[in-house]
């Protein structure tokens, strides 16, 4: 219960921090202000659902990887000038992401977020979901939670996009990504878009300014 009470007071501070730095658009991959975290949310929250059965050593650490994953692409989009950008994009849609980040700043999002998880003294665990969730089969320490956050990231753009989740949708996950029985998939598509509409709901909450008659 400790270690748990820790993790959702870490999860909390994590995703105040992270709000303002994931909520802005990413013009290099074509994502409005706002879209990045509400995948990113979905994320956290299908990782954290996927991993209840695993144990709570990967459930606690689950949250935070799942919204700290694409954190690498905000400072990719930063690095890349503002007339390369349309470039980039169109690289994405004729080769994939990774391929399009090599090819335009010579590393991938995974690795670039990796650092600045290590740069931010985050746990290892955290680090290495974030380094290899597009690759979890090369994650040597902490396999089983990048697993989770690989197949967690598939399921969080298939039901944002109002896709059915089944399991004939992931027949195709990376290897080591952690395969979810019907039962978690059925849950998933249950709750997941609620959830990620309620953060959304929050964060525009916080993001208004005070009334005058307030300040």
């Amino acid at each position: 219960m400790v270690l748990l009470g820790y993790a959702n007071v870490r999860n909390v501070l994590i995703s105040a921090s992270a709000s303002n730095i994931l909520s802005t658009a990413v013009e290099a991959y074509g994502l409005d202000a706002g879209c990045l975290w509400e995948h990113s949310v979905g994320t956290a929250y299908a990782a954290q659902m996927l991993s209840r059965k695993i144990g709570m050593q990967v459930y606690s650490m689950a949250f935070s990887c799942g919204l700290l994953h694409d954190v690498g692409k905000v400072a990719i989009d930063l690095a890349v000038p503002d007339d390369s950008k349309a470039e980039m994009r169109s690289l994405i849609r004729s080769r994939g992401v990774l391929a399009a980040e090599l090819a335009t700043v010579g590393v991938t999002h995974s690795q670039v977020g990796g650092e600045i998880c290590r740069r931010w003294n985050l746990p290892e665990e955290i680090i290495d979901a974030v380094s290899y969730h597009h690759k979890p089969w090369e994650c040597s320490e902490n396999r089983v939670i990048a697993g989770v956050v690989a197949t967690a990231d598939r399921c969080s753009h298939l039901l944002l996009e109002g896709s059915n989740l089944t399991v004939h949708h992931l027949a195709d996950l990376p290897d080591g990504s952690y395969v979810p029985d019907a039962q978690s998939l059925h849950r998933l598509s249950d709750e997941l878009p609620a959830m990620v509409a309620s953060s959304k709901e929050l964060l525009q909450a916080v993001a208004e300014p005070e009334p005058e008659h307030l300040t």
